[in-house]
């Protein structure tokens, strides 16, 4: 069962404060303030004195009234005197029509019948409220602009050239501390990242995590964007295991081609630290802009300077891009097909490596170098 991240109910928190104190503050206004004004206009006002001045005065406004207004009111009320004063449109049209209505029996159970009937519907509706079915949209769905949108999501398919979001399948890694996070407050701090002690990239879990980008590769190919016939797949394991081959990333063609695979290429767990500080100063095969490879993998590589905390696969999402916001019926597809395949790598390489597979995705600079900000779990 997923869990919502904190931050994603933000808004909702901040509105349902505003809400609060709206009501709040117009409760503390309504028994303070306005009743301040009525007494201090009954006490000041009403009599009709303004001021002494015979030049302030206009036709008689000054005059005072005794007894007033208020005051005949309440005498009428007193003695039961129910009769409405003369021009007084509104007192009479509740007084002989409205109280009148709701004096009667048989008008009572009509209302309750109603108002019953009203609470009903409601209740129906608010039962069969469910999520967006479609992506939300921004404009008129007759407007042009809308069309030409509908149209590019959702009747054509991703292509080769579509960015797609990354999901991360990370060894290492916990749960993210939340202590201290308040969104509200602070909307840069999202928590403290843990990691796990006896995570090992052993010869064992490095020769489980190639297993498992070769399946990355090749299978799930309706979740995992494919480029020429390959997922779409970021695996420095493989180039880690390459250099520890041939010492350097220089023959991409093999690197690439997979050669290294007939050679000795597992790494014993005590001497990736001492190997892991000349390979992220090559530079890396899969990068059409001659990146190293600190660079190029620094959200799958988790070192510190000294040691490796965190290691982890990414695959692009053939489905859930970065730009669109999906409706939940799409978003839970996909994330019910990676949570199986996160379970499946649990399996297989939680013995070996150390450290349960921890599912996170990329999403706007959650994920920041050297850190894996936990949205599933």
């Amino acid at each position: 069962m997923s869990k919502l991240s904190y931050a994603a109910l933000v808004a909702v928190q901040a509105f349902g404060i505003f809400a609060a104190l709206v009501i709040f503050i117009d409760y503390v206004l309504v028994m303070s303030l306005y009743c301040t004004a009525v007494v201090i206009y009954h006490n000041k006002f009403e009599k009709g004195a303004c001021c002494c001045a015979p030049s302030c005065c206009y036709g008689g406004f000054c005059a005072t009234s005794d007894p007033t207004s208020t005051e005949k009111a309440f005498q009428q009320a007193k003695a039961m005197h129910w009769e409405t004063p003369e021009g007084d449109k509104i007192s009479s049209f509740f007084r002989t029509k409205v109280t009148v209505f709701l004096m009667s029996p048989l008008n009572r159970i009509l209302l309750l019948l109603m108002f019953v009937g009203w609470v009903a519907t409601a209740a129906y509706f608010g039962v069969g409220i469910e999520p967006i079915k479609e992506t939300e949209e921004f404009l008129n769905e007759n407007h042009p602009l809308q069309k030409s949108f509908t149209i590019l999501g959702e009747r054509f398919p991703n292509t080769e050239n579509d960015q797609g979001s990354a999901i991360y399948f990370a060894w290492g890694v916990g749960d993210v501390d939340r202590d201290g996070v308040n969104q509200l407050l602070d909307t840069e701090y999202l928590g403290t990242p843990t990691f796990i002690d006896t995570f090992d990239l052993n010869e064992q879990c490095q020769a489980l995590m190639v297993e498992a980008c070769a399946d990355f590769q090749t299978n799930h190919k309706s979740h995992i964007k494919q480029e020429d016939g390959i997922g779409s797949v970021k695996c420095f394991i493989e180039e880690f295991a390459a250099y520890s081959v041939y010492g350097s990333l220089d023959d991409c063609d093999a690197v690439i081609r997979g050669a290294w695979k007939n050679e000795n290429w597992q790494v014993p767990s005590e001497e990736v630290a001492n190997l892991m500080e000349g390979f992220l100063k090559e530079k890396t095969c899969y990068s059409q802009t001659q990146e190293d490879v600190l660079t190029f993998y620094e959200k799958e590589i988790g070192w510190d300077g000294v040691s490796l905390k965190y290691a982890s696969i990414s695959v692009e999402s053939d489905v859930v891009d970065p730009f669109t916001t999906n409706p939940e019926q799409v978003l839970r597809v996909e994330y019910d097909a990676f949570s199986e395949i996160r379970d499946n790598l649990d399996r297989a390489t939680m013995e070996a490596c150390g450290s349960r597979v921890l599912m996170t995705v990329s999403r706007n600079n959650i994920m920041k170098k050297h850190f894996l900000m936990n949205i599933f779990s």
